[in-house]
């Protein structure tokens, strides 16, 4: 019996599960081009634009997060050069060959270069193969100057440099000119741009705001970003008269449940400032609220949200029923309410009945972005040079 051959004719339960593993395997290193081996070459430098016999280097790298004992193996080919023993790669690292390791470390300050090997890289069409110690062919490379592999490589200064780190080395589509000048030898080849989640606070619960508790009915005119509320007394968040003990050791500015003609206050009136200093189209926007009882958000003159107040509200109506005392209430609101600048916040916060005999406003905005850092270097940065001409 012949285990693993894929043959019609009267196979195992066995044998077809073979047969089906050897084409995943196969249909996958197909698909994605991954490498071989965990130790693949990575960079290789065939062809400086000086010093050429003295600046030639091969670098691999090790795919693996655990460290790889290389004692013995040996790069062949055009070149050759056996790693001695107890050589070993620590994961996700790289190891360099130079033909002379004292000139590579120093024009480029890198140290424990191995080396030297013995010949030449080819300026066109090289090989080089990376055995284990029983001999076995881990790892080849056979490169050119013409097709799809990188012109720039070939004495423009550039090395022959892997995009992906991880991808497999036979397909010049994996492979490019390096984007710095000298290659990269010990490094990273091409710097990926990281991504991070950023929070920033715009408006903080401790926020000065002005204030109007009156006990007038100031319209609508009030929360627009024009109105001039120079006027108003000023406070910090958080604005209250509470005894509920979560929010008062929070409280800031202290409220009036009465006007100046011992008249109760129904509806309180809040403004601030606040200034963007990106465009906050892909932004996120979190407003966080403590309140007594109710309230209608706006930003910019324009409504993004109410709690506990019905719509059509005049300045004598109640909220609907009583907040959740001391527990915030988180509410996003739309990127497209801000503006790339000065942003008015305004707020309405409504009694739920004529006797209430504690009021509280706090407030705090944050955005939630995605900030990309984008690595230095460019391909801008290499020489130009001629890579395709027709006479016709």
């Amino acid at each position: 019996m012949r285990v693993g051959y894929c043959s019609n004719v009267s196979p195992s339960l066995f044998q077809k599960k073979c047969c089906r593993l050897s084409v995943a395997l196969f249909l996958a290193t197909q698909l994605f081009g991954r490498a071989d081996t965990t130790l693949v070459f990575n960079e290789v430098m065939y062809h400086p634009a000086t010093n050429e016999p003295a600046m030639e280097w091969v670098e691999l790298y090790n795919q693996l997060a655990v460290d790889l004992d290389v004692s013995g193996w040996s790069i062949t080919g055009d070149i050759g050069f056996v790693f001695p023993a107890g050589t070993k790669v620590s994961g996700r690292s790289y190891i360099v060959v130079a033909i002379n390791p004292a000139v590579l470390t120093a024009a480029t300050g890198l140290g424990n270069v191995f080396g030297p090997f013995t010949n030449r890289l080819s300026n066109a069409n090289g090989t080089i193969r990376l055995r284990n110690n029983n001999g076995r062919v881990m790892d080849e490379l056979s490169y050119g100057t013409e097709n799809e592999w990188p012109v720039a490589a070939d004495g423009a200064g550039p090395s022959l440099a892997k995009a992906d780190e991880d991808a497999g080395t036979a397909e010049s589509a994996n492979w490019r000119a390096s984007l710095q000048v000298g290659g990269t030898p010990g490094a990273i080849n091409i710097p990926r741009a990281t991504s991070a989640i950023v929070t920033r606070t715009h408006v903080p619960l401790d926020q000065f705001w002005r204030y109007d508790q009156s006990g007038t009915d100031l319209g609508t005119a009030w929360k627009e970003p024009g109105f001039i509320d120079a006027s108003w007394p000023s406070g910090r968040g958080v604005l209250a008269r509470e005894d509920n003990s979560s929010i008062a050791p929070l409280t800031n500015t202290v409220l009036s449940l009465s006007n100046a003609a011992n008249q109760r206050i129904f509806t309180y009136y809040f403004r601030t400032h606040f200034t963007l200093t990106n465009n906050p189209a892909n932004d996120t926007f979190s407003a966080a609220n403590l309140l007594d009882d109710g309230v209608v958000m706006y930003v910019n003159g324009a409504e993004v949200y109410r709690l506990r107040v019905p719509t059509n509200q005049v300045f004598t109506t109640l909220a609907t029923n009583q907040a959740n005392e001391g527990a915030f209430e988180t509410i996003t609101i739309p990127s497209s309410a801000f503006v790339q600048g000065d942003n008015v916040i305004a707020a309405e916060v409504h009694q739920v009945n004529n006797g209430s005999t504690d009021i509280a406003f706090g407030f705090r905005l944050d955005d939630v972005s995605t900030v990309t850092n984008t690595p230095s270097g460019s391909a801008t940065n290499l020489p130009i040079v001629f890579n395709e001409m027709s006479s016709v």
